[in-house]
């Protein structure tokens, strides 16, 4: 059989939802080694960026559905709907909040004035509880 040695290029075309496209091109390059080794194996590591975006929660509290106060330091807890999928509920994801990185949860509580907001947050995170 004939030997494809030689340099490829990778390129990602197909991006998770969640990230963002690495556009980077990657070298890669298959080198004979001897008549014993049948096959030539290289491993490549591809990273790609969580996508990001501002986030704000306002807290409010409804008073016979005519007027809205908001709630100062209300305590909220935020993880990536992927954790909460796969371990089949917010309460159950949140028993592996050790386990997570730093940007794909937050606990937080809102200010004196019922707001919270984050210059940058996992732009798919959207289970509150």
């Amino acid at each position: 059989m004939a030997c494809l040695c030689g340099n490829y290029f990778a390129k990602e075309e197909i991006v998770s939802e969640g990230y963002t496209k690495n556009d980077k091109v990657y070298k890669i390059a298959f080198q004979y080694k001897n008549d014993s080794t049948p096959i030539i194996s290289i491993t490549e590591t591809i990273t790609n960026k969580v996508q990001k975006a501002p986030f704000e929660v306002i807290k409010i509290t409804t008073n016979n559905n005519t007027t809205a106060e908001t709630v100062a330091d209300a305590e909220f807890t935020a993880i990536l709907t992927k954790y909460v999928d796969y371990y089949g509920g917010f309460d159950e994801a949140l028993k592996h909040i050790d386990e997570y990185a730093d940007d794909e949860y937050a606990i937080f509580r809102t200010g004196s004035n019922g707001h919270r907001c984050f210059k940058t947050i996992v732009l798919w995170l959207v289970h509150l509880q």
